[in-house]
């Protein structure tokens, strides 16, 4: 696992910047065939941006995954550094602690912005899970920290958070706790990471060409998401 204070240097500076980490739930449960349906879909994403001019220079991507193990499987960097991924599933599903870790390196970064005077938009934690947490339940006094954690960073507008539910045993409602119903968790559409993974580089993309401050209007997200 990468250290906070061992983050890779900011390409492209000049640019203003777009951090986002993905947060992949790899838990056993995720095992065959979704796990190959996201690999396809996250390699469709990093090609989907590679490919565009300005967010190859503009989204300085990280991704962590949670299951046995939470691992940084690579830190913040223009996809252009990235290789196609390989993921493999297995465990639990501590997602209390993937939140907490991957709050605390959206923060570091952006500290790392601010030290480098490079702008940068709000950044994106956009989390897939296909079950409940394991490290926390509702009502304890870890589902009550990060909960907090969740909260104060959504309402202070530190991060815009996209938790996204995969198939039937992910548990909406816990994650809606979290969030303090400030956001809604969607529920992936069967297993169509793909469609799920163009809404999101077509967002990168959009969000590269906009200004640091404006609002952008998101694609519906009709076409991935049980609505």
């Amino acid at each position: 696992m990468s250290r906070l204070e061992d983050m890779v240097e900011i390409a492209y500076p000049q640019q203003p910047h777009a951090a986002v980490v993905l947060l992949l739930d790899v838990s056993g449960s995720m095992a065959g065939r979704p796990l190959e349906l996201l690999h396809e879909g996250l390699n469709e994403f990093l090609n989907a941006i590679r490919t565009d001019d300005l967010a190859s220079k503009r989204v300085d991507l990280a991704i962590v995954t949670f299951g046995q193990e939470i691992q940084v499987v690579h830190d913040f960097a223009p996809v252009t550094a990235y290789d196609s991924l390989q993921l493999e599933a297995g465990g639990p599903t501590p997602l209390g602690e993937a939140l907490e870790l991957s709050v605390q390196m959206l923060e570091a970064r952006k500290r790392q912005y601010q030290e480098e005077g490079t702008e940068y938009y709000r950044p994106w934690l956009v989390l897939l899970t296909d079950g409940a947490p394991t490290d926390m339940r509702p009502g304890d006094a870890r589902f009550a920290r990060v909960a907090e954690l969740m909260q104060t960073s959504i309402a202070n507008k530190k991060l815009a958070f996209f938790p996204v539910g995969v198939g039937p045993e992910a548990d909406l409602n816990v994650l809606n706790q979290l969030t303090g119903g400030q956001v809604e968790a969607l529920r992936l559409k069967g297993l169509n990471f793909s469609k799920f993974f163009q809404w999101l580089s077509n967002s990168q993309k959009q969000l590269s060409r906009s200004r640091v401050g404006d609002r952008i209007p998101l694609e519906s997200p009709r076409g991935w998401a049980e609505l």
